[in-house]
C-alpha cells in the first residue's frame, strides 16, 4: 500500500511540475512560459548562416521539464525570426553569426523563457517590442560558426 501511495504521490508531482505555466524569475525580468498564441510555426528547409538580434539562454537543464533558449535572427535576406533550440545552455552574443540546421518542431509541451520590463507608466510587465513583432517561429538546432 505504502509503495501505491508513493507511486500516486511521485506521479501527481511530475503532473503538477509539468502542467506550471510560469516560473517568474523576477532578478533577470524572464517568465517562463509556453508558446505565444499569434506565432507563425515553419520548418527551415536547409541549414542556414544568420545574425543573433537577441538571444534568451535557456539556464535550466532539461529533464522532467523541457526548455528551449529562445533567439531572434536576421538571415541574409533580412527576414527576421525567432528561432527554438531545445535544451541548448550556450550563449550567444548580439551580431553574433551562427549557424542554424532544420529541426522539428516537437509534439510535446516545452517551456521558453522571454524578456519583460516594468512600464513605467502603466507600472505592468510588458514585452519587448521586437519580442511582440517577431511572429515566425522555428525550431533548429544553432551552432557557433568558428572563424
Amino acid at each position: 500500500m505504502n509503495k501505491l501511495k508513493n507511486i500516486l504521490f511521485l506521479t501527481s508531482s511530475l503532473i503538477l511540475v509539468n502542467c506550471k505555466a510560469k516560473i517568474i524569475d523576477e532578478q533577470k525580468n524572464r517568465i517562463f512560459s509556453t508558446y505565444d498564441s499569434s506565432w507563425y510555426f515553419f520548418n527551415l528547409e536547409d541549414t542556414i548562416n544568420v545574425k543573433i538580434l537577441n538571444h534568451l539562454k535557456n539556464e535550466i537543464f532539461c529533464g522532467i521539464v523541457t526548455l528551449a533558449s529562445v533567439s531572434i535572427v536576421v538571415d541574409d535576406k533580412g527576414n527576421v525570426f525567432r528561432v527554438l533550440d531545445l535544451c541548448n545552455m550556450s550563449d550567444y552574443a548580439v551580431n553574433e553569426n551562427i549557424r542554424l540546421i532544420p529541426a522539428e518542431k516537437p509534439n510535446f509541451h516545452v517551456n521558453l523563457p522571454y524578456r519583460f520590463y516594468i512600464n513605467p507608466i502603466t507600472k505592468k510587465r510588458e514585452q519587448y517590442e521586437i519580442d511582440k513583432k517577431t511572429l515566425n517561429t522555428t525550431y533548429a538546432y544553432i551552432e557557433k560558426i568558428s572563424h
